[in-house]
């Protein structure tokens, strides 16, 4: 798209959620049957939440009442600052982000490649070991039998490389989705990611619509009352996605831009870096090209949204390990979250923040010795301030229009001294 390098964010010059955009919330009284929210009992409201057929409306209605009620205070109490430039280096500074903040927020997909080059070391070796298990074992089978097996786990490389070309999204959801069977420190990763974007859209005002984290799946998905809208008036899918966005105040783009970015930087918070980046930020771009922003006012957004995104998840740290908490206990008994016990949890949470960091060494799940070759661990001190190495590193001699040149003349040395010497 016309910014995809703007929404790459905080890179110039230097589950996933799935938010989708909703206009503004509606002040009209909801009746559930003939009674108001208001008028019902606490539990009959946070029912509401859980209804299968919960619209934006009726979500927004009960959070309201129960606010009043002072059983929900956190709901749309976020204040934003007003907007105003952000550099790289004050991200960096608040955020203690020690390496390139485009790769920390996985805009640059660095951590893709590795699980894909992970599974590709797995089948290679896979492979060799299988090849020669085979030949050294089946000569039980007729020789052009045995000779096919073993071809078949020879090429079995390139395969996953002819699967990568054809089928790379494909091939990335199955790693990611390996990784996440398998390793239990990948699995809280993801559920800190869908916790930032459940916190940060609760405080903004922003009713979830459903809460997944789980070994399969992990996201967490807000109300779309456009999509609403469209079903009301019985209009076909195709056309529900062709209704223009409609946004109000409670949903404009600085606080959709805030809640896309805002399991980024709960991941950068715990680990340093994020893996569920690329789609936040994609998503992130959708809505900019909903509001036509200009590619300056993409990246001054962005950067602006990460930097609030970061303060609310400060402040409101012990919701968030209280929302992580909960998740992963759902996590460890493969039950499905209840999005009332989301909000229980979460507004149930300690106001000192001082409880945070023990609850945040309570949540942590520190990768095992293999997983520690493929699954950063978290940082080890929260208050350890990030020491930045501004020496001039040493760099070669020579750029990349130098390369075919010098690949040359180390050929024309290899010939020269393999016709010289006879090899």
């Amino acid at each position: 798209m016309r910014f995809a390098a703007a929404a790459l964010l905080l890179l110039a010059p230097g589950a996933t959620a799935f938010l989708t955009p909703s206009s503004a919330r509606r002040t009209t009284t909801l009746h559930a049957g003939l009674v108001a929210p208001s008028e019902l009992p606490e539990e009959r409201v946070f029912a509401l939440l859980d209804a299968a057929d919960a619209s934006r409306s009726t979500a927004d209605a009960a959070l309201e009442s129960l606010k009043a009620r002072g059983a929900a205070p956190r709901f749309r109490s976020a204040e934003l600052q007003p907007a105003y430039a952000v550099s790289l280096a004050q991200l960096r500074t608040t955020t203690r982000c020690d390496g390139e903040l485009a790769d920390a927020v996985g805009a640059l997909g660095g951590q893709s490649v590795e699980k894909l080059a992970v599974l590709f070391a797995g089948v290679f070796l896979s492979s060799i070991l299988s090849a020669v298990a085979s030949m050294q074992f089946l000569t039980f089978l007729p020789e052009i039998l045995r000779f096919t097996v073993v071809q078949l786990f020879c090429f079995a490389p390139y395969g996953y490389l002819t699967l990568g070309l054809t089928l790379p999204e494909e091939l990335q959801r199955f790693a990611t989705r390996l990784y996440v069977s398998l390793f239990p420190a990948y699995r809280a990763r993801l559920i800190r990611h869908e916790a930032g974007h459940l916190v940060v859209g609760h405080a903004l005002g922003l009713p979830v619509k459903k809460v997944e984290a789980n070994a399969a799946a992990a996201a967490v998905s807000f109300h779309d009352l456009r999509v609403e809208d469209a079903k009301a008036l019985r209009l076909p899918d195709d056309a529900a996605a062709r209704r223009p966005p409609r946004f109000g105040p409670a949903e404009s783009a600085d606080a959709l831009a805030i809640v896309s970015l805002s399991g980024i930087m709960a991941e950068i918070d715990e680990y340093g870096d994020s893996e569920g980046g690329a789609a936040d930020l994609a998503q992130l771009q959708a809505i900019f090209d909903g509001y036509r922003f200009s590619e300056d006012a993409a990246v001054g957004t962005t950067r602006w949204a990460a930097l609030q995104a970061h303060l609310i998840l400060k402040r409101e740290a012990t919701a968030v390990e209280a929302v992580v908490a909960y998740l992963k206990d759902c996590d460890d008994e493969a039950a499905d979250p209840v999005l009332s016990e989301c909000v229980r949890a979460l507004e149930g949470a300690p106001t000192d923040a001082r409880e945070a960091g023990p609850m945040r060494r309570a949540n942590r799940v520190e990768p095992a010795l293999f997983e520690r070759l493929l699954v950063k661990p978290p940082r080890g001190n929260q208050d350890a301030p990030v020491e930045y190495d501004r020496s001039e590193a040493w760099t070669v001699p020579w750029d990349e229009d130098d390369v075919l040149s010098l690949a040359l003349v180390v050929t024309g040395a290899f010939l020269w001294y393999a016709l010289a010497h006879g090899i």
